[in-house]
């Protein structure tokens, strides 16, 4: 588990190693930003034209949690739960 607060760096290198991992398998990769628009949230999923829009807040979180977030985008954004895609999504960003 990482401790460490995430840095913006690190959340740009998760954003595009799980949007090629969706793609890898046959999943649509969302839109990864931050923060979210309503500033009382940690993460919030938007849909827009099709595609999906997943927003979390970085401050005053650590990168698990940052991460968690972002997988549980890419497997909402794509109506997914199963382990096998959690395992893969994970693979890629720790």
């Amino acid at each position: 588990m990482t401790l460490a607060p995430i840095t913006t760096i690190e959340f740009a290198r998760a954003a595009r190693n799980l949007a090629a991992e969706c793609v890898r398998l046959g999943l649509k990769a969302p839109s990864f930003r931050s923060p979210p628009q309503l500033l009382a949230e940690e993460r919030s999923i938007r849909w827009s034209h099709g595609r999906s829009i997943v927003s979390v807040r970085l401050t005053g979180r650590h990168a698990d949690a940052v991460f968690a977030d972002m997988v549980d985008g890419c497997l909402a954004s794509n109506k997914r739960d199963d382990d096998d895609t959690r395992t893969a999504l994970w693979a890629v960003v720790r």
